[in-house]
């Protein structure tokens, strides 16, 4: 992925590290939109400045969605940073990492930015992308809407990754998002399951309930 290249978002003045600049301001208002590079979003959530996508009139809710060339995965004390960073989707398509005002040294919370090959102009496609790509990382499914915010945190950890979701990939998120996540249950109380188009390879890392790292084909 060039330096240079330009992704779509918006930006809000409003919050440092979660917290409201001046009082109670709105969490909806002031989303001016901006074209910035990584290391420009670097910056911005280094400062505690918090971002999104970008919406009409800067009013941020899903039926103002404009556009966005990145998808975000939250990771919310699930695994450390180290098992984060080491899954194959990261490593492949990773962009940003930086660690949230939540982190701490027991607990890692964290955030993914993915840089899209293509802008994003329906709100359903990037939910769709989000909610799967959420579900291959075991990140947190409740951040995948189309008008959710991005809090950034002061002097946070944060690494350049430098890649890009690739067109390919993109799509076959979208496709699928398209299924229902398998959150509801049966008559019996049993966990309802749904089919996915993704084919995991041989060595893609699977992330166990123990916490464990372990290549897919060495699954029992």
């Amino acid at each position: 992925m060039q330096n240079d290249h330009k992704l779509r978002l918006s930006i809000t003045k409003n919050f440092r590290d979660k917290i409201p600049v001046g009082g109670s301001l709105s969490h909806s208002d002031g989303f001016d939109p901006y074209e910035a590079t990584l290391e420009e979003l670097r910056q911005v959530v280094s400062a505690g400045l918090a971002f999104s996508f970008q919406f009409k009139d800067g009013v941020r809710k899903t039926e103002n969605f404009v556009a966005s060339d990145f998808l975000a995965a939250d990771f919310d004390g699930v695994i450390d940073i180290d098992d984060g960073l080491a899954l194959d989707i990261v490593k492949r398509y990773g962009s940003l990492f930086y660690t949230t005002p939540s982190h701490l040294p027991e607990a890692h919370h964290f955030r993914i930015v993915f840089a899209l090959p293509r802008t994003i102009t329906d709100p359903k496609e990037l939910k769709f992308a989000a909610r799967a790509l959420a579900q291959r990382l075991g990140s947190d499914l409740t951040a995948t809407d189309a008008a959710r915010l991005f809090f950034g945190c002061k002097g946070c950890n944060t690494e350049i990754l430098g890649s890009k979701i690739s067109d390919e990939f993109l799509n076959e998120l979208i496709e699928d998002g398209k299924l229902e996540t398998p959150s509801t249950y049966a008559n019996n109380g049993t966990l309802k399951g749904n089919r996915s188009f993704l084919r995991i390879e041989a060595q893609t890392k699977i992330h166990l309930a123990d916490g464990a790292l372990l290549a897919f084909d060495n699954i029992e």
